[in-house]
């Protein structure tokens, strides 16, 4: 798809281990999008991309391709800032 990344949102999980800590990041359709591209063009839930047959956002890598969706951070090599 060509703008795969359009009218998505995204989640960070972080596994802190022992060991280290794993970072995963995840994305999914935004589903405001989803509901206008369904009722704008009259649309079924199966013509749609990105959301399963009950019309609920599939949850995918938070890329497109490649394995940079999740990585390892070694033990003591994490700081975490938020802004809200």
């Amino acid at each position: 798809e060509k703008n795969w990344d359009k009218f998505r949102n995204y989640g960070v999980v972080i596994d802190a281990g022992s060991s280290g800590s794993r970072v995963q990041i995840y994305s999914w359709r935004d589903i405001n999008y989803l509901q206008t591209a369904l009722f704008q063009y009259n649309l079924t839930f199966s013509q749609l991309e990105g959301v399963n047959d009950d019309g609920l956002p599939l949850i995918e890598k938070g890329l497109k391709e490649g394995d940079n969706w999740m990585f390892k951070i070694n033990r003591g090599k994490i700081r975490i800032i938020i802004n809200m």
